[in-house]
């Protein structure tokens, strides 16, 4: 299987760069590949840098700069647009995890949660959100599910998990629905 991972670029705080380590050595003793964005700094350094230790194949998405540095990529994707490189990592990925991270986090997570309804797709979108950075998303749909701006609740197209025992139950839902998926193509 192939999983998206979005997380901070930034340095971030040391709490937050300790908590996207240790969901990085869970997720990546499991087989699959890692599809991130070509970036070498913050959280998707250190991602990355335990993926390979892990001897997980990472699959990178940048421009032309960012994939000259992309020095743990196994396999690149060039881009020239952010909006290019967020469709790439959707396209190239069969669940997408979210982290702690800044701007760029939560305009992903929102792309991504657009593209989800509106092409009805089954992809997993996992926000691990153990130390509440994804409230004020939660709180957002609960407002506009209160005054009903989304027909439907928003928990019903992502895993929002607040600890490592569900997310692991997540993951494991989406190879479930990655192994049906990849059993129908057959």
């Amino acid at each position: 299987m192939k999983l998206g991972i979005i997380c901070a670029s930034d340095p971030g705080d040391v709490k937050t760069i300790e908590n996207n380590n240790a969901i990085a050595e869970l997720v990546t003793r499991r087989p699959y590949t890692i599809v991130m964005g070509a970036e070498e700094t913050g959280s998707m350094a250190s991602v990355k840098e335990i993926a390979k230790y892990n001897e997980r194949e990472i699959l990178v998405v940048g421009n032309e700069i960012e994939l000259q540095r992309a020095r743990n990529a196994d396999m690149k994707i060039p881009v020239t647009t952010i909006f290019e490189q967020l469709e790439q990592i959707y396209q190239n990925s069969d669940a997408i995890l979210f982290l702690s991270g800044g701007t760029e986090t939560l305009a992903a997570f929102y792309t991504f949660f657009y593209t989800k309804l509106k092409n009805r797709d089954e992809k997993p979108l996992i926000v691990y959100n153990g130390d509440h950075s994804f409230d004020p998303i939660k709180k957002d749909f609960d407002l506009r599910s209160r005054k009903n701006l989304t027909t439907r609740g928003f928990l019903e197209y992502f895993d929002l998990v607040y600890d490592i025992d569900k997310l692991a139950e997540s993951l494991q839902k989406a190879e479930n629905i990655y192994s049906e998926e990849k059993g129908k193509v057959k």
